[in-house]
């Protein structure tokens, strides 16, 4: 059996603008992250979705909302495995302060080791920890709908973990793979049809108990639906708010 799912990343927010880190932090989205979801909505109006996801945190809640009420009759749920990796002491700070002490910090030279299989920030949550609950998220999504089409609006560092692992690539390299805001993916979860008679929605679903499970893509990040005029505001309107 196969399930069809759409990945969207969320629309930018202020702290996207600004290169700030945000995980589990939980800011709505700017008004330019709306404009780009007004154009994933569009974009995919014409596609049939049988049910649609997001994340809990503020900006993949309002970033879904601008996709659906292009869909009659489609409602929103709230899957808590799809939120965005915690990023611990690094929270609310500006990446360029972050990564300003490159050449002596010993946990921001793990972070930038390509070929370290797995990474942790202090007070954070590790990328193969964060994987492997976004694939059993997934995977469960997927198992609902056996052979449907799914919406799930999520993150960048969750998606670029999940691409980087379909690459057969070291977690290290993920920063490669981040897609853009507003962009879309797809993949396709291929599991075998008695799995899916035995998902208990009172447990939740871990990707382990089924042994045969497969997710591969069938596209990533794209970005045809986001026109120039667009991208060039986006880049000016950043530089504006970084030199503040």
């Amino acid at each position: 059996m196969k399930t069809r799912i759409t990945l969207v990343r969320h629309g930018l927010t202020n702290e996207n603008l600004t290169f700030t880190m945000i995980g589990v932090t939980d800011p709505p989205l700017h008004e330019l992250g709306f404009e780009v979801l007004q154009k994933v909505g569009e974009c995919l109006q014409h596609q049939k979705f049988d049910r649609a996801y997001a994340s809990p945190l503020k900006r993949a809640i309002q970033s879904a909302d601008q996709i659906i009420r292009f869909q009659k009759g489609l409602e929103l749920a709230i899957e808590p495995r799809i939120a965005e990796i915690n990023l611990g002491i690094w929270e609310g700070r500006l990446s360029s302060d972050v990564f300003a002490n490159k050449e002596i910090d010993p946990v921001v030279k793990d972070a930038l080791d390509e070929d370290l299989p797995d990474f942790k920030v202090p007070g954070g949550e590790g990328r193969r920890e964060a994987l492997e609950r976004f694939k059993a998220g997934l995977t469960e999504i997927a198992i609902k709908d056996p052979g449907g089409n799914v919406l799930v609006v999520t993150h960048g560092g969750l998606l670029a973990l999940l691409h980087c692992e379909y690459k057969g690539e070291s977690l290290g390299r993920f920063r490669y793979h981040h897609p853009k805001h507003g962009s879309i993916s797809s993949i396709e979860v291929t599991f075998d049809e008695a799995a899916a008679r035995k998902v208990d929605e009172s447990h939740p679903y871990q990707s382990h108990q089924v042994a045969e499970i497969g997710i591969d893509f069938t596209s990533f990040d794209d970005q045809t639906h986001i026109d120039h005029e667009l991208e060039a505001r986006i880049k000016t309107i950043s530089s504006e708010m970084r030199h503040r």
